[in-house]
């Protein structure tokens, strides 16, 4: 979010709270899991639906691995999927 700070357009809405407290990391990764989880409940096997996406929202995500691969592919999601498995 550092590199928002300094942005001609978003930078000044960082400097609230609330729209801060939005794209925290920790919300925005909640964000993903939530819609993994999501993906999970419609593919899984109904057997394993709940115990999957009960481990996928809760799971806890190294956030420096995270940002660090995103940084390398441009996007999180392969390791926040690399990580869930």
């Amino acid at each position: 979010m550092r590199f928002l700070a300094g942005h001609p357009h978003v930078g000044a809405l960082l400097g609230d709270p609330g729209i801060a407290a939005i794209f925290a990391p920790e919300r925005d990764v909640g964000r993903m899991l939530h819609v993994e989880a999501a993906w999970t409940r419609v593919i899984a096997p109904p057997s394993e639906v709940g115990r999957l996406s009960d481990a996928i929202e809760t799971a806890i995500i190294d956030q420096a691995a995270l940002g660090a691969a995103t940084a390398r592919d441009g996007v999180p999601v392969p390791e926040l999927v690399r990580q869930l498995k």
